[in-house]
């Protein structure tokens, strides 16, 4: 019991504190430098996953770390010291993690306009409502990909679908143009594509000067080891299906727009617009790129903040488990103790 309570005070309950505060201050600086100031332009896999996974160590190692390396080796040579560290160090990269989409929701701005050509595209917001909209699906465009994943195992479609947007009742002149493509944007570095196809190229197409666009995306994952006659099938089946559920979707009773900042999904979104629109200039004026929301803005947190707190629940179980089937070296302690009260 005594070794216990030691456990507790050295090591899980600094480590409870430490996930805690972490957690607050990543997050706040993160809603600061970036989304306040936007002094930092990073994508959503910077932001939210590499670098928490690059700074969580750092308390672990400052505060934690000493107390660890009193546990005991498990084999002569061997210690739990460095794997408990790694292990703590992923809990609260994990959690932080969770943590940045829920403020992406709970702290993010609802704009409102009476058309889209009010956005300021220098001081662009999370959320919008356009009281007068128009999305021109006639003229949408398709970027239908597959990915191979999970050491080529299972095989990811994807099918992403971009409208321009516009205000109800604008006239429309529709302009010929040949179809355009561009390479320069730079997908997902940790995924490598297969093959990516475009199909029902624009021969005319509306609003090639939109200065928004309606976005959706689909995805289904099936297996690489199909043959090639029912991977056929099933790419089929998938784009059949896309093109149905788009043309159920009633674009005119969405609730509000949500703004889609640098990620996968914006580079894949942008790559099927910049065959669409005859703009070039996107690296000093990148489209706006919105994903419809039919729930109420209330909602848009959906059950993120369960997550939040269930992850930080679930590791912090975890961790008290593992705190028990490891012992300290009492003589180690004995010495820890004399020199932290001496």
């Amino acid at each position: 019991m005594h070794l216990l309570k030691e456990k507790l005070r050295l090591i899980y309950l600094p480590f409870l504190l430490i996930n805690l505060c972490f957690i607050v201050v990543y997050t706040f600086l993160h809603w600061v430098l970036a989304v306040q100031l936007k002094l930092i332009d990073y994508d959503e896999i910077t932001t939210h996953f590499w670098l928490p996974i690059a700074t969580c160590w750092i308390p672990v190692i400052i505060w934690l770390r000493p107390a660890i390396n009193l546990l005991k080796k498990t084999t002569p040579g061997e210690t739990p010291s460095f794997g408990f560290q790694l292990f703590i160090s992923i809990v609260i990269a994990a959690t932080t993690m969770v943590a940045q989409f829920y403020m992406d929701s709970a702290t993010g701005v609802l704009t409102q306009l009476d058309n889209i050509d009010q956005i300021d595209s220098n001081h662009l917001t999370k959320f919008y409502t356009v009281k007068h909209f128009y999305v021109d699906t006639v003229n949408k465009n398709i970027l239908y990909t597959y990915e191979t994943k999970n050491k080529g195992r299972d095989r990811n479609l994807s099918m992403y679908i971009v409208s321009p947007l516009d205000e109800y009742g604008k006239e429309i002149k529709a302009t010929k143009i040949g179809y355009i493509t561009d390479n320069s944007i730079s997908l997902s570095k940790n995924k490598t594509i297969d093959s990516t196809i475009i199909t029902e190229p624009p021969s005319e197409i509306s609003l090639v000067t939109a200065k928004a666009w309606v976005c959706i995306s689909y995805n289904k994952t099936i297996s690489a080891k199909l043959s090639s006659h029912e991977t056929k099938s099933e790419e089929d089946k998938f784009y059949n299906e896309c093109q149905e559920n788009f043309a159920k979707t009633n674009l005119k009773k969405l609730v509000y727009f949500d703004r889609i900042g640098k990620s996968n999904s914006y580079n894949f979104y942008k790559t099927a617009i910049l065959r669409k629109s005859i703009r070039k200039d996107f690296a000093n004026n990148p489209p706006v790129i919105f994903e419809p929301r039919f729930e109420s803005f209330e909602h848009r947190n959906g059950n993120k903040p369960a997550w939040v707190a269930g992850s930080f629940a679930i590791g912090a179980t975890i961790v008290f488990l593992l705190l028990l089937s490891v012992k300290f070296d009492e003589l180690k302690l004995t010495e820890f103790i004399k020199k932290k009260y001496s």
